[in-house]
């Protein structure tokens, strides 16, 4: 972009900063061009430079592609029973493949991210007559990191069940 147009590439000015990403909206998403925005910015940031990616150049260039060129986002496809089904007559027997079986279907019970799953420990697990609490501590709609804990009831069919009903008493 630099031979083409003269512009500075580093330290950037906010306007070519908004050029370039006015250039590479049509090859782009827009999710796409905001993480080069923020990569552009924590690269200034690194070497003392500062660069305002909420500034008016930038920030209308974005809004501008969205508009012309935004799509809706795309929602994964949560899985079905059958999935899972799938899923765990996938896993061993041995040690390994019930740790795998537990957490596919300790995730699927409590419709857990990635994130949420791994970051669960066993102090975050409590059995209820019902079913069983989780404790999420980090999640990535949990921004002050507060946690949060939810329920998730006992599987009716135990072939797909993470933990199994407690007895009462």
């Amino acid at each position: 972009m630099r031979a083409a147009h003269g512009f500075q590439p580093f330290p950037a000015e906010l306007e070519t900063v908004g050029a370039y990403l006015a250039a590479a909206g049509l090859g782009y998403t827009l999710p796409t061009l905001r993480r080069r925005a923020a990569a552009i910015a924590r690269t200034h940031g690194m070497a003392k430079q500062p660069l305002d990616t909420r500034h008016q150049a930038i920030r209308e260039t974005l809004r501008g592609i969205s508009r012309t060129h935004g799509e809706p986002p795309q929602r994964s496809a949560a899985l079905s029973t059958e999935d899972i089904r799938r899923l765990i007559a996938t896993c061993g027997t041995d040690l390994a493949g019930l740790r795998e079986r537990a957490l596919l279907l300790l995730g699927f019970a409590g419709a857990l991210r990635r994130s949420e799953l791994i970051g669960l420990d066993l102090a975050h697990l409590r059995p209820t007559p019902l079913g069983m609490r989780m404790l999420i501590a980090r999640s990535k709609t949990d921004k002050a990191g507060e946690g949060v804990e939810i329920g998730s009831p006992a599987a009716a069919r135990l072939e797909i069940a993470p933990f199994a009903p407690r007895a009462p008493g």
